[in-house]
C-alpha cells in the first residue's frame, strides 16, 4: 500500500495541489483587476504540465487578449500548439514572440522547431542560428541546428556543429 501511495497518490496530491494554487492565483488577479493576464499564463502552463494542449492553448489566448504585448504568452501558445501539431500556427506564436523580443533564445529555437516539423530546414537552420548568435553555449541551437543541416544533407557541416559546442548549457 505504501508503493502504490509514493507513486500514485502524492504525484497526483501534487497536481492538485498544484491546480488549486493556479486557480487561487487566477481569481486573486481576476480581483486585484491589474495584471492577470500573467495568471492566465500559469493556468495555461499547469494545463501544459497535465498534457491539456486545448485547454492550455484557451489560456494562453486569454492572456494575449489582456495583453497582445505579453511575449511570455505568445511563446507558451506556441509551445501548446506545437504538442498539438499546429506548426504553422505555432510559427506564428514564436514569430509574434520574436517581434516582441529579439533576443529571445527561446523563442528562436522554438521557432526553429516548428519550422524542423513544416520540413522548411533551411529557415530552421536560420533561426537556430540566430539563437546561437544570442547564446553560443545553447546547447539545443546547437543540437537541433545539427538536425536541421542532416535534414539538408549537410553531413559534415552537421558533424561540426556537434563538436562546436563549448561547454553548453541547457535551458
Amino acid at each position: 500500500m505504501n508503493l502504490f501511495i509514493y507513486q500514485f497518490l502524492l504525484p497526483l496530491l501534487a497536481l492538485s495541489t498544484f491546480a488549486f494554487l493556479v486557480t487561487a492565483a487566477i481569481l486573486y488577479y481576476k480581483e486585484q483587476k491589474s495584471n492577470y493576464e500573467i495568471a492566465w499564463v500559469y493556468q495555461g502552463n499547469a494545463l501544459l504540465n497535465l498534457k491539456r494542449y486545448e485547454e492550455a492553448l484557451e489560456s494562453y489566448q486569454k492572456a494575449i487578449e489582456l495583453n497582445p504585448q505579453f511575449e511570455l504568452a505568445w511563446l507558451y501558445r506556441g509551445f501548446a500548439l506545437l504538442n498539438l501539431e499546429r506548426y504553422s500556427e505555432a510559427l506564428e506564436s514564436y514569430q509574434k514572440a520574436i517581434e516582441l523580443n529579439p533576443q529571445s533564445e527561446i523563442a528562436w529555437v522554438s521557432r526553429g522547431a516548428a519550422l524542423l516539423n513544416l520540413e522548411r530546414y533551411s529557415e530552421a537552420l536560420e533561426s537556430y542560428q540566430k539563437a546561437i548568435d544570442i547564446n553560443p553555449q545553447s546547447e539545443i541551437a546547437w543540437r537541433n541546428r545539427g538536425f536541421a543541416l542532416l535534414n539538408l544533407e549537410k553531413y559534415e557541416e552537421a558533424l561540426m556543429s556537434s563538436t562546436n559546442m563549448e561547454s553548453p548549457q541547457r535551458f
